[in-house]
Order: structure tokens, then sequence, then C-alpha cells
């Protein structure tokens, strides 16, 4: 049976103190004694720990458990990855919206930079800053094998994201995506800056995604849209 306290959170909090009470701890903690502490059932602490660790967040040591600070964790590249930063506040600039650049990193997408909208909904990457790729859109995009620009959009419980690819052509392929509550996308006017920014992408890099002589999408159009 749940607690009164388990049941009063979302699973997002559970996670992050759970996470807190590991960065706490002076050295592996056992399940039992995190359960102690947060006051959640053991079975709901051993399906936390189990998520934390898919994100790269925690690691097991026989049976207990110690946390991993998610920065010695970066994917590889992080250096060039830097340099795009600026891009991601011009779409959040662009789009009002919560916008995000990432990376593949093994099975997971990776974060690497994220600048946050106004009343933006929250999803479990806000706070492990990695997903699986199979589960995202982003994933999507990362993992879709091709070589040109191409966005792609999704909704999903009332959260709409929408992407756009920008291939490395020998550098490590990225992904710009904004997501925000539905009714507040504007889907067309948001393929049409996620584009705007890929392509300024390109234009700082030219051999990020764009070779020599590729044509342009025209101004005021979006690239095609791959569901």
């Amino acid at each position: 049976m749940r607690t009164v306290q388990e049941q009063s959170q979302p699973a997002l909090d559970k996670a992050m103190r759970l996470y807190a009470e590991l960065c706490s701890s002076c050295g592996p903690t056992h399940l039992s004694e995190l359960s102690r502490r947060t006051g959640y059932a053991k079975s709901t602490t051993h399906r936390l720990l189990k998520a934390l660790g898919s994100a790269g967040l925690i690691r097991r040591e026989s049976n207990s458990y110690t946390a991993v600070d998610p920065r010695s964790a970066r994917p590889a590249g992080d250096e060039r990855l830097r340099a795009l930063a600026p891009f991601v506040g011009d779409l959040r600039l662009h789009t009002g919206l919560t916008s995000s650049l990432a990376v593949l990193d093994g099975n997971d997408v990776v974060f690497a930079h994220r600048v946050y909208g106004h009343d933006h909904p929250r999803t479990s990457s806000d706070a492990t800053g990695r997903a699986r790729a199979a589960d995202t859109l982003t994933g999507q995009l990362l993992t879709s094998g091709k070589t040109e620009m191409c966005t792609s959009a999704r909704n999903y419980q009332g959260i709409t994201c929408v992407g756009v690819l920008v291939p490395g052509d020998g550098l490590p392929d990225v992904a710009l995506t904004v997501k925000g509550f539905t009714s507040r996308v504007d889907r067309e006017r948001t393929l049409f800056s996620l584009h705007r920014v890929a392509v300024a992408i390109t234009r700082q890099a030219p051999h990020r995604g764009m070779r020599p002589g590729r044509e342009r999408a025209p101004q005021g159009s979006a690239p095609s849209v791959t569901r």
C-alpha cells in the first residue's frame, strides 16, 4: 500500500528526492535505508532507482547505490557542442518555448543545452538531461539515418514536441527541439523558427548539415515534415 506521502508527490519529484538522498550520502546506500529515509515503499524505491540508473544518474554496487554526477557523463565532442549553445537561446527567443539541443550517447539522447520557456511542461528529461532515444521524438530524429536536414513533430498527452535534425557530415548529428503545451504551440511558426536556427548553424559551420551547392528551403517555408 502506498503511503500518504507517496500519493501526494509526482513521480518526478519522488525520483529527484531519492537522487538528492543519494547525493547527500557518504557512500553506497542500501535500498532499505533509502526507503526508510524517503518514506517510500520498497517497491516504489526500487522502481525509482531503476529509472535513475537508466538515466545514468546512479550506479549500483552489489545491493547498494551511489549517485553519479551527470556532468561526468557528458557525450563526446562537448567543446564543439558548447559553441552551439547560443543557437538554443535564439530558438527560445523566436518561439517562446522550451528549447533544447541534443545528441546521441549510446542508446540515450543527451540534452546538452536547454533554455526553458515560461510555464513549460515538465518531463523526465528536465531532471536527468537524458532520455531513451526510442522514447523521444528527438531520438527518432537522431536515429533516422537521414543525411539531410529534416523536421518532425509529435503530440503526447497535451504536450507538443517539434524538432529538426542537423546532420553533422563528419561531426555528431544534433537535433534542435522545442516543447510546449499543445494549446500554445503554433506548429507552422515553430517549424519555420526551427529551420531558421538550423540554417544559421550550418552557416557558422558549413561542414554541418549542408554541403556546398545544396539548395535551402525557400524563405517562409519549413522543410518536409516526417511524422
